[in-house]
């Protein structure tokens, strides 16, 4: 994983650069692309509420924003603890859904999605509580 700059809160990320080469990301930067990444789930979540996110682009939304968020967040950093612990709890399987292809709101693969929501809000209060070491 990314080392940590120990001269602050600053931390070396190689997920925003596409040349492979690390560069340094400040705690607003983590915060603002955390932010970022809980928009866009937010808008994923409102399509599923609606009937529209079927089980392939739901788990495909759930590894691509976990992988970015464990990306971002310094490895055993108390954000990253804390994500980490909170997405464990969650179910470790996904289901054939009743309704055909699309999940449905209140189950249980819609419940990872917002198990990945709670943990990244949970993490931005962490973060904007400066606990990140």
């Amino acid at each position: 994983m990314e080392q940590v700059e120990r001269r602050g809160l600053d931390y070396k990320d190689k997920i925003n650069n596409k040349g492979g080469e690390s560069r340094i990301m400040n705690s607003k930067e983590i915060t603002k692309n955390i932010e970022n990444i809980k928009i866009e789930l937010d808008e994923n979540i409102s399509l599923a509420d609606e009937g529209m996110l079927t089980i392939d682009k739901t788990k495909k939304i759930f590894q691509e924003t976990n992988g970015k968020m464990r990306n971002i967040l310094p490895e055993n950093s108390i954000p990253y603890l804390k994500f980490d612990s909170l997405m464990s709890k969650r179910t470790a399987w996904w289901e054939e859904e009743k309704t055909g292809k699309y999940i449905r709101k209140g189950g249980s693969n819609y419940q990872n999605l917002i198990y990945l929501q709670e943990a990244i809000e949970e993490v931005l209060k962490k973060i904007k509580g400066k606990r990140l070491l």
